[in-house]
């Protein structure tokens, strides 16, 4: 678990790293907030949102991927002072196997 810390306002990036087992190809990237069961979906080729919007307010985030280092990050525009303590988890789906593993995750520590 990372801790990130940030202004409100100010742009605050969480970064997802993920390691592929041999041969697997890595096809989607979820991220969970705290007590958050949906998630955002993201296409791991195009970083784009997979399925239908969470409920959350989407506005407030961006997305950029890095296929090449199996990097993947979320961009949050404009943290709130709700989002403090806020943690975020991502997982990764890989295309040999049916279930989604968790991986990385990191926390919002306001200043």
């Amino acid at each position: 678990m990372s801790s990130q810390t940030g202004n409100v306002g100010e742009p605050l990036e969480l970064m997802c790293l993920l390691n592929p087992s041999a041969g697997a190809s890595i096809t989607a990237v979820k991220w969970f907030p705290d007590s958050d069961t949906t998630g955002i979906q993201l296409s791991a080729a195009t970083c784009s949102l997979v399925g239908p919007a969470p409920s959350y307010d989407l506005a407030r985030y961006s997305f950029t991927c890095s296929s090449s280092s199996n990097t993947f990050k979320l961009m949050i525009l404009a943290l709130q002072s709700s989002d403090n303590g806020t943690c975020w988890s991502c997982s990764v789906k890989f295309s040999n196997f049916p279930e989604t593993n968790k991986s990385s995750s990191a926390c919002i520590k306001l200043k």
